[in-house]
């Protein structure tokens, strides 16, 4: 007898942005997808990331904002204490078979919150049109969204929803998945990526914690994890 194996796609999302258009919002909004093939384990990758993690005395979540400007939990370590905790995550990111796609938006671009959510729901259902061969390959699309911003939870329901086996879970620990945590990471580095590469100007943290040669590393690195 022929066992049929149940396909499923954990896709982990996080934003970086606010929907407001004052003085002292975001000027950047981006939202990022990591995608997992729940078939494909990762417990020996996350175990050896624990002990890494462990030898540095860091028991945390990974936070890319609060890790840049040594805020939250890394209040008081000093940049290379931070920079440790990076190149121990962002390595263990490398060993895990995911694939990436995040949308950068400069808020010049739109007028209001509702034009701005538009675009990124107009952007991600052209990301998943391009890729549907893909998606449909699974029998299961499950999205872990923290629903952070109720906007993209809706962009994310009104956009999955046409798949088959689509559910969206808000309510999951953090900490033991890491993978949101590299979704975290991702809007950082990818909104990273996209000042350099439309010359925009690093804030002072941003330049003291990443080199010119970072940022070219990480441009050249993240384009073997992009699905497109």
């Amino acid at each position: 007898m022929k066992i049929e194996i149940n396909r499923r796609l954990n896709i982990f999302v996080d934003e970086t942005g606010d929907f407001g258009f004052e003085r002292r919002s975001a000027s950047i909004y981006e939202i990022s997808l990591v995608m997992h093939e729940h078939n494909e384990r990762i417990d020996e990758q996350v175990n050896s990331l624990n002990g890494r993690f462990s030898a540095l005395s860091f028991d945390g979540i990974l936070h890319m904002g609060d890790l840049v400007t040594g805020h939250g939990d890394y209040t008081g370590m000093e940049i290379p204490e931070r920079r440790k905790i990076f190149t121990t995550f962002y390595a263990f990111s490398k060993t895990v078979k995911t694939q990436y796609h995040s949308i950068v938006i400069e808020k010049k671009d739109v007028d209001t919150p509702e034009e701005l959510s538009s675009r990124i729901e107009n952007e991600l259902s052209l990301f998943l049109t391009e890729n549907l061969i893909y998606f449909q390959q699974f029998d299961e699309i499950v999205i872990y969204y923290d629903n952070g911003q109720a906007q993209i939870g809706k962009i994310l329901d009104n956009v999955f929803s046409q798949l088959s086996g689509y559910r969206k879970i808000s309510d999951f620990n953090k900490k033991e998945k890491k993978l949101f945590q590299v979704a975290d990471m991702m809007t950082y580095l990818d909104k990273l990526i996209y000042k350099y590469g439309n010359h925009i100007k690093f804030s002072k943290t941003e330049a003291r914690f990443f080199s010119d040669r970072d940022v070219k590393t990480l441009l050249r690195e993240r384009k073997k994890k992009n699905l497109r």
